[in-house]
């Protein structure tokens, strides 16, 4: 897999290492050992949570020698740690979610934190290093190793070079050049990003498409408090698309599966309808752009139109974004019953209109039955339709896709209920097609 196996240490241009340590991995290719040697030598275990709130495998238990020696708890970040020799120790992170300092119980400081812009830790009478430090979340809130070097799950980090220790996983995204290269982190901008996977930068601001010359405080004056949480959400949301968008690249390049990549952005979908409904208003004439296009992008530029200010609209009629979820979930939309990919060029269908809150996301037909008994039967990375077709026979590609809405009738009967059914829907689909004859050749 290409992962770190030993690390060694030198001082005083010896050709003997002071220490040397091993490093195990499991089948999710995550670091599940480490063993030092030299310099009192110990071998320490970790126990990971896969199932947390930070949406990252994260230690759960570390243990020395085959012994507890400490546990983490776990929120939307590491919030605390417990060991015998300093108890509990609760987290204070800064805005770029690096560990600025540790509070005992009665809540007072028993050590601070500093980093330079890529993560090299500061040292002081008052600032303490990584080597010295009574926990290992540290810059970015991720595991750093007690040399200063960072564990980002799919790769270790260098904050004093800037660089990954080996080539990203990840091909990368050709609509954003900067995510070709192989080993630099976040793209050159730790400022403003964080690389938690190791394969992939996560920004905090708006693009530069995006970007504005207000400052909040004039925000707020220019558009009211509203605008200002909209601006707030824009940013979460922005966050959401560029996961979204990453999501379908991995999928691509073979990193992820087409189910993992589903699943992803079924849950950015849902987040970003949360968003939505914290933003306070939004102008009528956003909310039709909405309607036309409901699509990640407009979301974005839409909020951003909001927050931006075309002041002249600033008596424009405004309308509550979760009414403007309600009415585009609502809006019926075209769907091929027969899929247009398994037909032949000059052979029209019948299509079924469906509510689009039915037919995209998390509760759409296509995630549904893209994770039903019949997955088989649609369209995936490296299984064009021709192939499929191939490989299922015609007819019972035909067949079996009725069998398919039958399915999704039977668990959800919503489909039953508009257009006379999407079963029989398909049935005259089939029958206006020709049956197999319609079907591409194999």
């Amino acid at each position: 897999m290409g992962r770190l196996a030993v690390s060694e240490t030198f001082s005083n241009g010896s050709s003997t290492p002071d220490t040397s340590t091993t490093y195990t991995y499991d089948n999710r290719g995550l670091r599940v050992t480490e063993t030092t040697s030299g310099g009192g030598g110990e071998t320490k275990e970790y126990l990971f949570d896969l199932n947390n709130p930070t949406g990252y495998a994260q230690v759960l238990e570390e243990y020395l020698a085959g012994a507890l020696s400490k546990t983490f708890t776990l929120g939307h970040d590491v919030l605390a740690q417990h060991d015998a020799a300093n108890g509990n120790l609760t987290f204070l992170y800064d805005a770029h979610g690096s560990t600025r300092a540790v509070l005992n119980t009665l809540g007072a400081i028993v050590q601070s934190y500093a980093y330079t812009a890529y993560g090299t830790m500061l040292t002081s009478a008052t600032l303490t290093g990584a080597s010295a430090a009574l926990t290992n979340i540290l810059y970015s809130g991720e595991w750093t190793q007690p040399n200063g070097q960072q564990y980002l799950r799919a790769r270790f980090y260098d904050p004093s070079s800037g660089r990954f220790n080996r080539l990203d996983p990840f091909a990368g995204n050709t609509s954003n050049p900067l995510s070709l290269h192989k080993y630099v982190y976040t793209q050159g901008n730790p400022i403003m990003g964080i690389d938690p996977s190791g394969e992939m930068s996560i920004t905090f601001t708006l693009p530069s498409l995006l970007a504005w010359s207000f400052t909040v405080a004039s925000l707020v004056a220019a558009v009211g408090v509203p605008a200002y949480h909209a601006v707030v959400s824009s940013r979460q949301i922005l966050l959401l698309n560029e996961i979204r968008n990453n999501a379908r690249s991995m999928a691509e390049a073979g990193i992820i599966t087409i189910e993992q990549e589903l699943e992803i952005r079924d849950k950015a979908y849902l987040a970003t309808s949360a968003l939505l409904g914290s933003v306070a208003n939004a102008f009528a004439d956003i909310a039709l752009e909405l309607a036309s296009n409901f699509a990640y992008g407009m979301l974005f530029s839409s909020v951003a139109a909001v927050a931006s200010a075309s002041l002249t609209l600033a008596s424009a009629t405004l309308t509550d974004a979760g009414g403007v979820i309600i009415a585009v979930a609502s809006i019926p939309v075209k769907h091929h019953t027969i899929l247009k990919s398994a037909l032949k060029s000059n052979v029209k269908q019948v299509l079924y209109r469906v509510p689009l809150g039915l037919h995209v996301g998390p509760f759409g037909l296509h995630s549904r039955l893209a994770r039903s008994p019949f997955g088989y039967l649609f369209p995936r990375r490296g299984w064009p339709m021709v192939k499929i077709l191939g490989e299922v026979g015609r007819q019972q590609w035909l067949d079996d896709l009725g069998e398919a809405y039958k399915w999704l009738e039977l668990n959800y009967p919503e489909y039953k209920k508009i257009g006379g059914g999407i079963y029989n829907t398909y049935l005259r689909a089939v029958q206006d097609i020709g049956g197999v004859a319609g079907l591409k050749p194999i």
